[in-house]
């Protein structure tokens, strides 16, 4: 059999096929609608569960945030009670230290009074030294005290040696009418005096307890009247407002001194160096002025109340009120007299 009748056989018998096709649906409009919006919302639902909700994170996570809340605040309120008692602690350790600081200084300060006190002179002249630790800042408290102290040291006689010496031979007393030799205690001392005075008088006033005219013509409250000065070096010192009535200041150095409003009077200045002191509103009543060296002084006087006696006798020259400035001429005294 040939090829060709081969595949005709095949052809006729096959058995004949009937397709079917199917069409498909066409959507309705309303559905898609809605499974467009269904998958909206999904990938809404997507987003929301991915992204964080602060409230709702919030609910979720509200009892763990108290608890921490607690912690947070109990860790501060403990922290705040620690600082607080650390604080107490440091305040009270300085205190204490303050406390000793100022006990210390105090047994050192009636060490030096009871040094002043000793017999021997090495020993009060130690002491009147060790009264100027207590000029420093700090020990205010002691200003006033350490120039009463002094005040009252200087208003004893200069005795550079006892009546009765151990030798058996006396000494005459030293003449009231004469400047009064300086000595090595006089001298620490009177450095005490000039560098207390300021400082105790500014520690006064600053107080605001004493009215312009309470201090018109010196302190009373630091009152060194009668104190014995003979001698002094007191050149450019602060002496303003000073109390010194009945003064010993004979022969001492007041060179440009500040004695505004200071109550001199029945002060005895005789041969005292007052070139260019400032003597202004200062009292003069009654003091001793003879032979004072007063080239370029500032006094203001009241009329009447000074006469100016020159090297001519008998040659009186009243002064008028005001403010006189001293110059170099032929003047040998001055008195004040009151009137």
């Amino acid at each position: 059999m040939s090829a060709a009748d081969a595949h005709g056989g095949v052809l006729g018998s096959a058995t004949p096929t009937t397709v079917t096709v199917h069409a498909t649906p066409t959507e309705d409009a309303t559905v898609t609608a809605l499974s467009k919006e269904k998958l909206v919302q999904e990938v809404q639902q997507l987003k929301d569960q991915n992204e964080p909700d602060f409230f709702g994170w919030l609910r979720a996570n509200a009892s763990l945030l108290l608890s921490t809340l607690v912690v947070v605040i109990g860790g501060l309120i403990g922290l705040w009670r620690w600082l607080g008692d650390r604080r107490d602690a440091q305040e009270k350790v300085l205190k204490d230290q303050q406390s000793e600081r100022e006990k210390r200084a105090e047994e050192r300060f009636q060490a030096a009074v009871t040094g002043l006190g000793d017999d021997k002179e090495g020993a009060r002249i130690g002491a009147a030294i060790l009264l100027r630790t207590f000029l420093r800042p700090g020990y205010e408290q002691f200003y006033t005290q350490t120039f009463d102290l002094a005040v009252a040291n200087l208003r004893l006689p200069r005795t550079p040696h006892p009546t009765e010496d151990p030798d058996g031979l006396s000494y005459p007393p030293e003449n009231p009418t004469v400047a009064q030799s300086l000595t090595t205690l006089s001298q620490a001392l009177i450095v005490v005096y000039k560098e207390s005075f300021p400082l105790a008088r500014d520690t006064f006033l600053a107080h605001g307890i004493f009215k312009e005219e309470d201090t018109r013509y010196g302190l009373a409250f630091l009152d060194a009247s009668h104190i014995q000065l003979d001698h002094a070096y007191l050149h450019t010192t602060d002496l303003k407002q000073a109390w010194l009535p009945h003064a010993f200041l004979r022969k001492a150095n007041l060179t440009r001194a500040n004695l505004t409003r200071a109550n001199l009077s029945e002060a005895d200045l005789s041969e005292a160096s007052l070139f260019a002191s400032n003597l202004r509103a200062a009292s003069l009543l009654g003091a001793n002025l003879s032979r004072a060296g007063l080239t370029g002084a500032l006094i203001s006087v009241r009329p009447s109340s000074l006469v100016l006696t020159s090297t001519r006798p008998n040659l009186l020259m009243p002064i008028s009120a005001g403010l006189i400035s001293v110059r170099p001429s032929s003047l040998m005294q001055i008195c004040v007299t009151p009137h």
